[in-house]
């Protein structure tokens, strides 16, 4: 069982990041795909983007906080990050220890995602299982009599939720120093989209990669409010002063195409008028035909 003061409401986007699209009353709009069908409803930040035990250990793994990758790393993390996402949008400049929390704030929006921490925590249990089968004859003329058969049942007996559990602690660093160090070599730019009467979308998958980090014609994207949004990209690639020369509304729908195309259930607006039905009509057809 579960300390009664652990928290097992994981979320996977910031509830601060999710806040900037309250409406007045504070509530989102989310939109949730069933299949081919789409379901409108009002939540505040805190319900959503969230799940039970996402960055839990086994529930029988003996350790003093089975929620520590949440409480003592995200939620700082999350905390840090709009800090500085409010020193940003006021064009305050960044100190260099600033300038990587917010690069590692940014680049956890995909690696915090519950389908890749679950890719995490699966490969890192297979990964051991195949490291405890190896070398079965050294386990069998070291074992006393009573020792189960195997070095995974032995794992199993005397630490139980070990196996289970040991990628939990990978999912912080998946993020890790080189990725963080590859994009704070990309300039940043604040996009202000107010001008237009579109407005930028949120998603379950809200961050945009165009290609991967070292590749010179990367872009990173994040929406962060529905009338701006951040961008990162090489000053030799011209992508920020490309963007800069192309009409805003433009550039706004792209983003929100992209945004909703990749996102795996949830669709966040400020508005239901935000998010209009040719959108996320396209979003459900483009699902459907992926999974056939």
């Amino acid at each position: 069982m579960f300390p009664l003061a652990t928290s097992r409401k994981h979320h996977f986007l910031p509830v601060s990041y999710l806040s900037r699209w309250t409406n007045t009353k504070g509530l989102l709009q989310v939109v949730r795909r069933f299949g081919e069908k789409i379901h409108w409803s009002e939540l505040p930040p805190a319900a959503t983007a969230r799940e039970i035990d996402l960055y839990s250990y086994s529930s029988n793994f003996e350790v003093a906080d089975p929620a520590e990758i949440e409480t003592t790393f995200f939620q700082k993390l999350d905390s840090r990050g709009a800090e500085i996402l409010g020193k940003i949008e006021c064009d305050k400049d960044l100190s260099r220890t600033e300038v990587v929390q917010w690069c590692q704030y940014l680049l956890n929006f995909r690696t915090r995602s519950p389908d890749v921490v679950k890719t995490i925590r699966d490969g890192a249990s297979e990964m051991f299982r195949e490291h405890l089968a190896k070398d079965p004859e050294e386990y069998e003329s070291a074992k006393p009599d009573d020792a189960p058969d195997t070095m995974e049942e032995y794992v199993e007996e005397n630490h139980p939720g070990l196996i289970e559990s040991i990628g939990v602690g990978q999912i912080p660093k998946i993020a890790n120093s080189k990725a963080i160090a590859d994009l704070m070599e990309f300039d940043m730019n604040v996009f202000n989209c107010e001008a237009v009467s579109y407005r930028l979308l949120c998603s379950d998958r809200p961050l945009v990669m165009t290609t991967g980090l070292q590749r010179p014609l990367c872009a990173v994207c994040l929406p962060i409010s529905p009338t701006k949004m951040v961008v990162h990209a090489r000053r030799s690639s011209g992508i920020i002063d490309n963007l800069q020369r192309r009409d805003v509304s433009e550039v706004v729908k792209r983003v929100n195409i992209d945004v909703i195309s990749q996102a795996k259930s949830r669709v966040y607006a400020q508005k239901r008028s935000d998010a209009p039905d040719r959108l996320l009509l396209r979003w459900v057809s483009d699902s459907s035909a992926s999974e056939d």
